[in-house]
Formats: structure tokens, C-alpha cells, sequence
């Protein structure tokens, strides 16, 4: 236990010294999964706020970079129009938001009374998130957090429906992602950059909790348009040591001099998706290093993952992470088999897993049913346990029935 993870008694919060104790062992069997997975146990603390007794405690008295931004001039419209806002201010029955003063606009035809905040500029009618700097340096909470409280939602993308709101807890996500740093295999003292927008999941997963879990330092280079060259200068300047970046950032990356990048990362992860064999050779021919992926979803944290110790195995996702028992689930009997629907045993009560879908009883009742959280994505097991992605159920099953393959494979995350 280090000073800055006391207080003034000497001594951290119980839920703070639970915490540290699973990051720890995680980091002890870094590269040793079976022992991980073997001795790792969830902390499930009664009370639990991440900030207060986690983040604000390493911070104290700590003077190493949290969080390292290169800018870039220039400004990108983001995703979302009106109509979506307001969809998603409704459901999310949010109180506040926060945006970019460039982009208050969007806003403006978006009904409610929350209160406005700019970042970045004043804006007639928001307030100015430069404020809250004049404010005080403490913060007295009015009360103590419950692990199970409602944290976070995160909308997923709806393709035959709109979109469907996933609730996390204090717990899910900040204990979850445990998890993840394991996965991604960061270190305190790392430098860490994950290219994700904030809109997405993986952004809070692997640009907040993942690396601060492993007291690393997440580093963030803005960008306009997407140059590779520029992107790896960036890096070399940074020290990077760990990387993560969807299929689509790998094949722009291969596209250029990938000899640019003098000091490549220790650890490279991929997302989002199954990258080619192609692309992972590429890279390990120029860099040395091989590319590791996982699966998640916005609903968990990364449930399957090639972890820095294991021999990965082209096609392969990897196996289940410490505090994850996954099955794979037979489409027609329902039992434990080889190859069917990944599912999390919820008599383990998986801590990275949601609350549930927010307002929607129905589908969560239907995600959850029969004793398993399904994913609705289908994969098969290796004699060794690694877990081979499919695709997903939906298209599996109709595929079969027409007697062709999917055309579709994916991860979520």
C-alpha cells in the first residue's frame, strides 16, 4: 500500500484495499492465465464510488501523468443529430450535458430543462465548463455510494430497432474492466493510447477504467483525418507502451511506412472485430509484436481475450477472462456444448456484467433467461479452451436455414 492510498488515518477505505488487492493479484499472474483465473476473486464491497475510493485516493500526493492530450487544430460534426439527442436525453432521462462549444448547435431544437454546459468557448444560454475551475479543490459527498447503484447507461447501436440503453452499476464496469487491464496487459506506469470515439463503450473501457485501473497513463491524440504517419510520431514522442485500435485504424495503418514507428508498443490489441491474418503478420513482421484480440460487448467487459502469456491462435479470441465463466450454449438442446451461443454462468454473478437493459424488462428478462446472460454471438471451443467467433446468432441461424455461411462477423465491444 502506498502513501498516496492512505488517508489521513493511515489506512485506505476497506473497499479501496479490496480493489487493490484483485489488481494485484492480476498483475502478479500477469502472464500466467490459468493461475489467474484460478485464484482471482471479484471484490464486491457493500459500498463502492470508483472516483472516491479508488481514483482520487492513487491520486493523492502522486504527481505522474494521468492523462497526456496532443491537440490538433481543427473540428469534426459529431454523429448524432437532434432527433437522436433528443431520443437519447429522454431515455437516459439526463439532467446535464456537456458538449463542445462548437457543437452547442445541435442542441438548440433538443426540448428539456437540463442544465447546458460548454466546453471550450462561451455559448449564449451554457454555462462555461472553464468555471468550475474557479470552484473548490475538495469534494464532500453527501453520502456514501452503494456498489449497486446505477453508474452509467450506454445506448448500444439498434440496427432493426433504435437503440437499446445498457445500465452499469459503481461495480459492473469499474470492477468489470479489471478484466480488461488484465486482458489488454497493462502495467502501472504504462503509457496507454486506445483509438475509440466517447460515444462508444470501448472508450470508457480502455481511456478510464482499464488503465487507471492499472494506474497507467492514458494518452489521447485528437485528430481531424486519420495519418498514420503523423499518428506514430506521436506515439514514439508519447513512450507508448500499450494499443489498441479497431480493424479499420490496422488497415490504414499497414497502408503507410509502419518502420516509422522506432519504439513499438509492448502490448497491441485489436477491436471491434476479427482482423485479417494478413494484417496481424504485417504488423508482427515490423514491429515484432503480435496483435491480441478479445470479446466483449457494451454489456460486459472483456470476456474473452489472447492475454499477454498465451500462444495466439490465428482465429482465435482467446479464453475467458479472470471472473468470467463462459459456456457456450447448444441452439437447440440449450446444454453446454462446443460450439453455440456465448453465455455468462450467472450463478458465479459475474461483477462485469449489467444491471440490464434500462426500461426494458422484456428483452433483459429474455438476455437472462434460464440461469445464463446470452450474447446473442456464437462461437466453438478448442480442446485448449480457446474460443473461436462465428458470428452472430441471428445470422448463423439464417444462414443454416438457407444453406449458406454468415456474412457477417463481428465483435462487440
Amino acid at each position: 500500500m502506498t502513501d498516496a492510498e492512505t488517508g489521513a488515518t493511515g489506512r485506505a477505505p476497506a473497499a479501496t484495499e479490496a480493489f487493490r488487492a484483485a489488481r494485484d493479484l492480476l498483475l502478479r499472474h500477469r502472464e500466467d492465465h490459468d493461475a489467474a483465473r484460478a485464484a482471482f476473486r471479484r471484490p464486491r464491497p457493500e459500498y463502492f464510488n470508483w472516483v472516491l475510493d479508488r481514483f482520487d485516493i492513487i491520486a493523492r500526493g502522486n504527481d505522474r501523468t494521468a492523462l497526456h492530450i496532443v491537440e490538433e487544430d481543427g473540428r469534426e460534426t459529431p454523429l448524432l443529430g437532434p432527433a437522436d439527442l433528443t431520443d437519447r436525453i429522454d431515455r437516459g432521462r439526463a439532467r446535464h450535458v456537456v458538449v463542445r462549444a462548437a457543437d452547442t448547435d445541435k442542441f438548440a431544437s433538443v426540448p428539456g430543462d437540463c442544465t447546458r454546459i460548454a466546453v471550450g468557448g462561451a455559448r449564449p444560454g451554457r454555462l462555461p465548463y472553464e468555471e468550475a475551475y474557479d470552484g473548490p479543490d475538495t469534494f464532500l459527498p453527501g453520502g456514501p455510494t452503494r456498489a449497486d447503484d446505477t453508474l452509467m447507461f450506454y445506448f448500444t447501436s439498434g440496427t432493426t430497432a433504435r437503440p437499446t440503453l445498457v445500465e452499469h452499476t459503481h461495480a459492473s464496469y469499474p470492477v468489470g474492466h479489471l478484466a480488461t487491464m488484465y486482458g489488454i496487459g497493462l502495467r502501472p506506469g504504462d503509457v496507454h493510447l486506445n483509438i475509440s470515439s466517447p460515444g462508444w463503450a470501448k472508450h470508457a473501457w480502455s481511456h478510464l477504467f482499464a488503465p487507471w485501473n492499472a494506474e497507467a497513463t492514458v494518452f489521447i491524440h485528437n485528430y481531424t483525418r486519420f495519418d498514420a504517419a503523423r499518428l506514430m510520431t506521436e506515439m514514439d514522442r508519447a513512450q507508448v507502451t500499450s494499443f489498441c485500435a479497431p480493424p479499420t485504424v490496422w488497415r490504414m495503418l499497414i497502408q503507410a511506412d509502419l518502420s516509422a514507428l522506432r519504439h513499438p508498443p509492448r502490448e497491441i490489441v485489436a477491436a471491434g472485430e476479427p482482423l485479417n491474418p494478413e494484417i496481424i503478420e504485417q504488423v508482427r513482421q515490423s514491429w515484432g509484436v503480435t496483435i491480441r484480440d478479445g470479446f466483449g460487448q457494451t454489456e460486459t467487459a472483456v470476456q474473452v481475450a489472447n492475454t499477454p502469456d498465451q500462444t495466439v491462435k490465428p482465429g482465435s479470441m482467446g479464453r475467458p477472462t479472470p471472473g468470467f465463466d463462459v459456456v457456450l450454449l447448444d441452439p437447440v438442446s440449450g446444454a453446454p456444448a462446443d460450439e453455440g451461443e456465448l453465455a455468462l454462468d450467472l450463478r458465479t454473478q459475474p461483477v462485469g456484467l449489467m444491471t440490464g437493459y434500462h426500461g426494458d424488462p422484456v428483452r433483459t428478462a429474455e438476455a437472462m433467461a434460464g440461469g445464463y446472460y446470452r450474447t446473442g454471438d456464437i462461437g466453438s471451443r478448442d480442446k485448449d479452451g480457446r474460443i473461436t467467433y462465428i458470428g452472430r446468432a441471428d445470422d448463423v441461424f439464417k444462414a443454416s436455414e438457407s444453406g449458406g455461411i454468415p456474412f457477417q462477423m463481428r465483435l462487440t465491444a
